[in-house]
């Protein structure tokens, strides 16, 4: 049996990954996720080589930031640490290596054909912030059986409850429970 829901306000279920800002580029449509090997096939053998060494330089500054901050006791210095590592950290993002990088408008047009999926941007996506990743098979996100049946019942408790003799009912068992 095949059901179409309409849900009323926005759904996530989660399975627990997130895709950081090197898994995805996300424009005001869309967001288009990618594994490494989509990436590399978008890239000549030059600009693997030149995305290679973007990665390991900026992995690097992290890292030695991140080093630094667990090593300095002043506070204030802790903070401006700090702040200089998150802008590290959001200019270690896909979208960043190929606005800043790539020239060469035939890879760039590769990057917007060729990914992974995508997926409808219904808000403003802010540059390099992890995204949880949605439950999916096949690439396609899906909202299991299981989870629409709590929902189900969920619905059905809160309207059997809402009813006054169903209320003190449910709270006389749980009393006999805690016995």
């Amino acid at each position: 049996m095949r059901l179409q829901i309409k849900t009323l306000s926005p759904v996530h279920i989660g399975n627990g990954e997130k895709y950081n800002g090197l898994a995805y580029i996300a424009n005001r449509e869309n967001v288009l996720l990618y594994d490494s090997n989509k990436i590399m096939e978008n890239l000549t053998t030059q600009q693997k080589q030149r995305f290679m060494l973007w990665l390991e330089q900026n992995i690097g500054e992290i890292e030695r930031l991140e080093t630094q901050k667990r090593k300095e006791r002043d506070e204030e210095e802790k903070r401006k640490i700090n702040q200089t590592l998150r802008d590290a950290q959001k200019k270690l993002s896909l979208k960043e290596f190929i606005e800043n990088s790539i020239r060469d408008t035939t890879t760039k047009n590769k990057f917007n054909n060729n990914f992974l999926y995508s997926v409808k941007a219904e808000t403003k996506i802010f540059s390099n912030v992890d995204i949880d990743c949605f439950t999916k098979q096949n690439n396609k996100s899906y909202i299991p059986g299981t989870e629409i049946k709590g929902g189900i019942r969920t619905a059905v408790a809160y309207h059997l409850l809402q009813d006054e003799g169903h209320w003190r009912y449910f709270k006389k068992r749980v009393r006999k429970f805690r016995e």
